[in-house]
């Protein structure tokens, strides 16, 4: 008499299997949305800090945007004086997303502040020109705006 169906050994393998590979696909997708929300964490709260330096010191403070280099720096007074990075003060405050591996996979779409990359808060913590800066990973993007008087950031 012949047995049809499967072996205990065969059923655990084929459930083993499918839970790993369930794993690995979940992991990658949260993997990528957790390092788009991580980018865009950090860009909101650069963003804040040099708002925070401007009305602090009652200096000009922002931020050079670089899209075709996928970085950007944060400054005082001028693009010319990046500032210390808080982190590491013998650094300049530039992140780059294509040296982060935080960031791997990050691309910076594009940063407009009527016409310019540069946004510039006064010593009021006012930005000069409001604008936004878009990130993205793969299909997702993520657009911040920095809303005019008030320099609030918003994500929709």
């Amino acid at each position: 008499m012949k047995n049809q169906g499967f072996t205990l050994v065969e059923l655990v393998l084929t459930i083993v299997l499918v839970s790993i590979l369930s794993v690995v696909a979940v992991s990658q997708f949260s993997l990528d949305t957790t390092r788009l929300d991580l980018a865009e964490d950090k860009l909101v709260g650069d963003i804040q800090y040099a708002k925070r330096l401007a009305m602090t010191k009652g200096i000009t403070h922002g931020i050079f945007f670089e899209p075709a280099f996928e970085r950007y720096t944060v400054f005082e007074g001028t693009v010319a004086t990046p500032l210390p990075d808080p982190a590491d003060r013998s650094q300049n405050f530039i992140i780059d997303y294509t040296t982060e591996s935080s960031f791997e996979g990050v691309t910076m779409t594009s940063a407009n502040f009527s016409g310019s990359s540069t946004l510039t808060f006064n010593g009021e913590g006012a930005p000069v020109d409001a604008g936004n800066v878009v990130i993205a990973f793969g299909a997702q993007s993520r657009t911040m705006t920095v809303t005019p008087n008030t320099g609030k950031v918003t994500t929709p």
